[in-house]
C-alpha cells in the first residue's frame, strides 16, 4: 500500500501489534498527525503541517500482505475520513472500500466501491454535497484523480456542484470513467 502520496512529515503513532500462530499479524494504531502532512489527492484537498490532526485504525497483515484495514478515522479541520477497506491477494489492489463519511472542502459523502483484481472499479456514492469542480481543478493542475479505470459509479447526492456557484441540486445518476475521460454519463 502506497502511502507516500498521502502522507508526508512525521506521524505519532501509538501501536499495539499482535501475532498468531495462523500467520496473521493485527496492527491497532493510535497517529498523531500534527506534525504530517496529509493529501486527499481525489478531492484536491490536504491538510498541512501543524494543524491538529488524528486518526486510529486497525490492519490485518497475513502474508507480508495487507489484508484489511479496519475502523480507520481520520479527523482535521481540513478533512474527516471514516471507513475500511479489504485488499485482493496482493496486498494492494482494493476488493472493496466502504467509506462511512467524508468530509473535505463542500463535500461530505459516503460510498461503497468494489474493486476488481484487475484494478477495475464499481460502486455507489451518497451524500450531501459532490464538489466535481475541485476534482476537476486538481486534475487540470496535474493532481491525480486517484481512480483506477475503468470506474463505474452510481450517485445519489443531494448537492452536486460543477462550479464555483453552479450546482444540480437531487443528483442521481450513474458515470463510467476510462482514465481519461468520462465516457458515459447518465442522469
Amino acid at each position: 500500500l502506497e502511502v507516500g502520496k498521502v502522507f508526508g512529515g512525521r506521524i505519532g503513532a501509538k501501536l499495539d501489534i499482535a501475532g498468531y500462530d495462523n500467520g496473521v499479524q493485527v496492527i491497532r494504531g493510535n497517529f498523531d498527525l500534527r506534525a504530517a502532512s496529509v493529501a486527499v489527492p481525489f478531492f484536491g484537498t490536504s491538510k498541512p503541517v501543524g494543524m491538529p490532526g488524528t486518526a486510529r485504525g486497525t490492519f490485518v497483515v497475513s502474508g507480508g500482505r495487507l489484508r484489511s484495514i479496519d475502523d480507520v478515522h481520520m479527523i482535521s479541520a481540513a478533512a474527516e475520513a471514516k471507513g475500511s477497506a479489504t485488499f485482493h491477494g496482493d496486498g494492494v489492489t482494493v476488493k472493496e472500500l466502504k467509506i462511512d463519511r467524508m468530509r473535505t472542502g463542500r463535500q461530505v459523502l459516503s460510498a461503497r466501491i468494489f474493486g476488481a483484481a484487475n484494478g477495475a472499479k464499481r460502486g455507489t456514492i451518497t451524500g450531501t454535497s459532490l464538489d466535481v469542480h475541485a476534482i476537476l481543478a486538481n486534475r487540470r493542475k496535474g493532481g491525480d484523480g486517484g481512480a483506477t479505470p475503468p470506474l463505474n459509479l452510481n450517485a445519489n447526492v443531494a448537492r452536486v456542484y460543477f462550479g464555483k456557484d453552479r450546482f444540480v441540486t437531487d443528483f442521481k445518476g450513474s458515470l463510467v470513467y476510462d482514465g481519461a475521460r468520462i465516457s458515459r454519463l447518465s442522469m
